[in-house]
């Protein structure tokens, strides 16, 4: 039983530090992005390889777009959608107040077809530094299967508390040795044609 107890205690603390950690981590993620002074995300594509990997996390700094230059990394939604794409800036010109950056991956043959538009105030983000493999956790987290991750925890988060008092009060093995009613055994061991025994 003590054995039972030990694995069921261990496994609380265990959710306990997972909730906890994804809890903190998110909202960490979240409150950063909220400042406006960095913006976190996981690399979703291998475009940019070899300096970003799918799954890694990069840190991204706002910048206007008149200050972009060559060579930079820049995260940006492409015109009428709302996926990222983070690529290096390959060409940049300015013009009536509009800057014009075309881009391409550092992993892709060439340019992207389409050009970057942005007035000249608008802010990119301007990639500052990588860390590898932590991304695809953030981006979990701070998404749809994250709230799933710890609304499915949870459940066994308060379940576990209810199954250790259940089994403190469940007797020990020993104690049931101990009471056992072993004439009962010796009944049972005797043959089937022995006479009884009688006092």
């Amino acid at each position: 039983m003590t054995a039972l107890l030990w694995v069921v205690r261990g496994l609380r603390w265990f959710v306990s530090a997972a909730l906890l950690a994804s809890v903190l981590l998110s909202a960490v993620v979240v409150a950063i992005g909220l400042t406006g002074v960095l913006h976190i995300r996981g690399e979703l594509t291998g475009s940019m390889a070899p300096r970003i990997h799918v799954g890694d996390l990069v840190i991204y700094r706002p910048e206007k777009a008149e200050d972009a230059r060559p060579g930079q990394i820049i995260s940006f939604n492409r015109a009428g959608t709302q996926l990222p794409v983070t690529h290096r800036i390959a060409q940049l010109s300015i013009a009536d107040g509009t800057v014009n950056i075309v881009t391409k991956g550092d992993a892709n043959d060439s340019v992207d077809a389409r050009e970057a538009i942005f007035p000249a105030q608008q802010t990119v983000w301007h990639e500052v530094g990588v860390i590898s493999g932590v991304g695809r956790l953030i981006n979990r987290l701070t998404g749809r299967s994250g709230v799933g991750f710890i609304l499915g925890f949870l459940p066994l988060f308060f379940a576990l508390p209810w199954l250790e008092r259940l089994i403190r009060q469940l007797p020990d093995a020993a104690e049931l040795l101990d009471n056992y009613d072993y004439s009962s055994l010796a009944i049972l061991a005797r043959p089937r044609n022995a006479p009884a025994v009688t006092a």
